[in-house]
C-alpha cells in the first residue's frame, strides 16, 4: 500500500510513470487501473486490420501441446501488467509437464553466482530471489505449481558477471548483448542434458523469432541460432483485450472474422500470415472478460481458484486485502490480495484450496490481522 500511494505522487508529476504504475497495480489485484494506466497517454494501434481468411483458430492448449511434441524448447510471453497471460501459462506449463518437459525458466526469476533458491521452502519471497514480477499472486503461485508439478526452475537473464563483460567494451550494444547473454544461458542449460525440455516464459518481444524491420536480434531468434533448434514460439499481447479502444489490430481482426472466443483459442501465424509486431508460430486469443463480485472470471482458472467473499469492516482510507498460504515463510508472496476502498465492507479473494492466513495492510504500511479461512 505504501508503494502505491508513492507511486501515484510520482505518476502525478511525471506521467511518463503510468506504466511503471501499471506494474504495481497488477499486483494490488486492482487489474482495471492497471490496464488503464498501461496504455494512458498511448495512442490506440490504427491501420488496416490483418486478413485472417482461411486461418483455423484451434483451442489453444492442446494446439501449442500437440505442436511441442518434437520440441525441446518452448517460450510464451508476456506484458508485464496481465496476470491473465500468467494464467494462461500456468495451464500451458502444467499440459506441457504430462508430455515430458522438466524445466521451467522465467525472465523475472534471479539468474546468477549470487542467487539462492528460487523458492524458499516451496514459496516465491519476491524481487530479492524469486524476482520482481512475482510479487504479483499469480506469477508467484506459476513458480510455486511449478516446482509442485516437478519442474527445475531455473533463471537466464543476463547475470552480473556478464555486464562486467559488457561493460568492458564500450561499442557493445546492451540491448543486443543482453538478447545474447539470454540465450547463451539457456543454451548452457539445454547443453548440459540432451534430454531436457524448457518451458521458457518471456516479456513481450523476446519471444519474437524475428523483429521485421528492426536492427534489435531478440533472444527467441538468438537461441535458434545458438542451437540450431527452432523452438516453439507464442505471443499472448497481441490477443489479449485492452483498456478502452486499445485492442491490438489482431484483436479486432480476429473478433470480426471469428466474433470472440469462448475459450482461448491459437492461430498460427506462419510466414505469410499476420504477425502484428512479432514473428512467432502462434498468437493465443483470449475470451472477453467477464467480472463476478468485481474480479475477473478468468481467474477462476478452470475451478482451481474458488471465490470467498471476506467482511470487512470500512475503515475510511484504502486498504490491501491479502491471503498468504499459511506455513510459508515470512515473506511468502501472497495466494491473493486487492486493493479496497475506504467504504469497503466485504471483498471477493480467488483462492485454491488450502489454509490462508488474512492481512489488511492500510496506506500508512500497518498490517492487521483478519484471522485464517479454509478453502476446500
Amino acid at each position: 500500500m505504501p508503494a502505491l500511494v508513492l507511486l501515484e505522487e510520482v505518476m502525478e508529476a511525471d506521467p511518463q510513470a503510468s506504466r511503471t504504475g501499471a506494474q504495481y497495480w497488477s499486483f494490488s489485484g486492482d487489474l482495471a487501473t492497471a490496464n488503464e494506466l498501461w496504455v494512458r497517454g498511448v495512442d490506440p494501434p490504427s491501420g488496416s486490420l490483418p486478413d485472417l481468411s482461411g486461418l483455423q483458430a484451434l483451442p489453444a492448449i492442446e494446439e501449442i501441446v500437440r505442436s511441442a511434441e518434437s520440441a525441446r524448447v518452448v517460450i510464451i510471453n508476456e506484458a508485464h501488467h496481465s496476470p491473465r497471460q500468467r494464467a494462461f501459462t500456468h495451464d500451458l506449463m502444467l499440459a506441457l509437464r504430462d508430455v515430458g518437459f522438466t524445466h521451467f525458466a522465467a525472465e523475472t526469476f534471479c539468474s546468477g553466482l549470487h542467487c539462492g533458491p528460487l523458492l524458499v521452502d516451496g514459496a516465491p519471497v519476491g524481487n530479492a530471489v524469486t524476482g520482481f514480477y512475482t510479487m504479483e499472486p499469480v506469477f508467484g503461485d506459476l513458480a510455486r505449481q511449478a516446482e509442485v508439478a516437478g519442474y527445475t526452475l531455473i533463471g537466464y537473464e543476463i547475470t552480473p558477471e556478464q555486464r562486467a563483460a559488457f561493460g568492458a567494451d564500450p561499442n557493445i550494444d546492451i540491448r543486443n548483448y543482453r538478447e545474447l547473454s539470454q540465450a547463451e544461458n539457456i543454451k548452457a542449460v539445454l547443453d548440459s542434458d540432451p534430454e531436457l525440455r524448457i518451458l521458457i516464459h518471456v516479456g513481450f518481444g523476446h519471444v519474437a523469432e524475428s523483429l521485421p524491420d528492426a536492427p534489435l536480434h531478440v533472444f527467441a531468434g538468438r537461441l535458434k541460432e545458438l542451437t540450431g533448434e527452432d523452438p516453439l514460439t507464442i505471443d499472448q499481447t497481441q490477443g489479449t483485450e485492452q483498456h478502452g479502444d486499445h485492442n491490438s489490430l489482431l484483436y479486432r481482426a480476429y473478433v470480426s472474422h471469428f466474433g470472440a472466443p469462448a475459450i482461448p483459442v491459437a492461430i498460427p501465424y506462419g510466414s505469410e500470415r499476420p504477425s502484428g509486431t512479432y514473428r512467432v508460430d502462434y498468437g493465443v486469443i483470449h475470451p472477453e472478460q467477464q467480472l463476478i463480485n468485481g474480479r475477473p472470471d478468468w481467474l477462476g482458472m478452470g475451478g482451481y481458484r474458488k471465490p470467498r467473499v471476506v467482511p470487512l469492516q470500512a475503515l475510511g482510507v484504502r486498504s490491501l486485502v491479502r491471503a498468504f498460504v499459511v506455513g510459508e515463510p515470512e515473506g511468502a508472496i501472497a495466494m491473493d490480495q486487492m486493493l479496497v476502498g475506504p467504504d469497503a465492507e466485504a471483498v471477493t479473494l480467488m483462492l485454491p484450496s488450502g489454509e490462508y492466513r488474512l492481512v489488511r495492510q492500510t496506506v500508512m504500511g500497518e498490517n492487521l490481522p483478519l484471522g485464517v479461512i479454509e478453502i476446500e
